[in-house]
């Protein structure tokens, strides 16, 4: 708290004006002290109804410094009534620096073992304030009989990146896919909380239409900010299924108004191909545009990237990235970052030689020193007809991947490349 010259008391203790002076005469100069300042893009992080021992589609909370200094993040902790039933994971760490107009993403996940509303909250405690920002999760385990998932967003949310005042976005689309097992039927939609008149909304999806299990219906969100710093609105989708049991999906539709500032990464993001079973990742602009306005038929993102390094460096290498149209109707990319095994590729004329496409770190002997985070390789052992590899950060995806059959390569537990946190 700033303190404020009271002429009143500096008669009755002549010191105290000496202290505050100076700083007065910073404020009538208008030249207050440089302090960073917290924003995000939600205060409350809904999941709606999940079936027990399910995993829910991720739900993104974005921190952004929206003021003049650098920003310290101290801590993100999980709290309150059940916080075991939630995980965090995302592009924010603890002891990370961010810089004025620099942003985070902190993606939380809700996975119930019993049934009922649960809730718990994430802490985040930064020097901009004395106190920590609070953000409340709540979600309903569902035990209903012959549910087996939730409906399916795809991506799980949507982020437009920095847009200019008084631009426009390309629009962004998702898809909703009923995949409960069951029926259900839209009971109502909308965008709701802060930001809302800053983004658009189109769609498929209808107040009062039924979707058979396995069908989908598309959103289509467009973006023009009309203030600075983060934007930020909930997509409410109200659902029932067999006219009884009432439910609640919530997406969460984000932006940052003007220039963001230069990141200490670029985010590789993961997409996936439904009928190829396949994944794909990139860090190029222009490729990441087209798959999201979808020139590229079939391919959505899954919300999940890699952080990559945004310049070369000693210890760093390039992945070189392949493709090949050697499988039938299923075409296929093939990345590796060791320089051995990028020459015996390029030696089989099957695979085209696309390019060196980011820059990552080397392991040794399975593991990453400093900042760096290992990243998994798996190997779907050519299931469907083609190969394709799936690379990923977490160590629980890993395991899931496994559990389907997919083979873990690399060094240790399956480590081919280091990535920043």
């Amino acid at each position: 708290m700033i303190a404020i010259f009271n002429p009143l008391r500096a008669a009755r203790r002549a010191w105290q004006p000496i202290v505050l002076l100076p700083l007065l005469a910073l404020l009538v100069a208008g030249h207050a002290p440089a302090q960073p300042a917290l924003d995000v893009s939600t205060t409350y992080l809904g999941f709606g109804r999940v079936s027990l021992n399910t995993t829910s589609p991720i739900q993104p909370l974005f921190v952004m410094n929206v003021g003049d200094a650098a920003m310290m993040l101290h801590a993100i902790t999980l709290g309150g009534d059940y916080p075991e039933l939630f995980a965090v994971g995302g592009t924010c760490a603890e002891t990370q620096q961010l810089a004025p107009r620099a942003r985070c993403r902190i993606d939380v996940a809700f996975r119930p073992t019993v049934a009922g509303q649960r809730n718990a909250t994430l802490s985040i405690v930064t020097d901009a304030a004395s106190a920590p920002l609070v953000v409340a999760l709540s979600g309903l385990g569902n035990g209903s009989i012959g549910m087996t998932a939730t409906p399916n967003p795809n991506p799980d949310w949507i982020d437009f990146g920095s847009v200019a005042l008084g631009a426009s976005a390309a629009p962004r689309a998702l898809t909703f896919r009923n995949d409960s097992g069951i029926a259900l039927r839209l009971t109502s939609l909308g965008l709701q909380t802060r930001d809302r008149y800053d983004f658009t909304l189109s769609s498929t999806c209808n107040v009062g239409d039924a979707l058979p299990n396995g069908s989908t219906c598309t959103f289509t969100f467009g973006f023009a900010p009309t203030e600075a710093g983060v934007r930020a609105t909930t997509l409410y989708v109200g659902i029932s299924y067999m006219e009884i049991t009432e439910g609640v999906v919530y997406i969460q539709v984000s932006g940052v108004g003007g220039v963001l500032a230069p990141s200490p990464y670029v985010e590789a993001v993961e997409y996936y191909h439904g009928p190829f079973d396949h994944y794909f990742v990139t860090a190029i602009g222009e490729e990441i545009d087209r798959l999201d306005v979808g020139d590229f038929a079939g391919w959505a993102r899954t919300g999940r990237s890699i952080n990559v390094y945004p310049a070369a460096a000693p210890g760093l290498v390039a992945v070189c990235r392949f493709f090949s149209t050697a499988f039938g109707e299923r075409s296929s990319h093939f990345y590796t970052a060791l320089a051995s095994e990028c020459a015996k590729v390029k030696d089989n004329p099957s695979w085209m030689f696309e390019g060196d496409v980011f820059l990552v770190g080397l392991p040794v002997e399975g593991n990453c020193g400093g900042a760096s985070i290992p990243v998994y390789r798996l190997y779907n052992e050519g299931m469907g007809g083609a190969p394709n590899h799936r690379f990923t950060t977490d160590l629980q995806v890993q395991g899931q991947m496994r559990s389907l059959g997919w083979t873990a390569e690399g060094d240790g537990v399956g480590v081919v490349m280091c990535a920043l946190r």
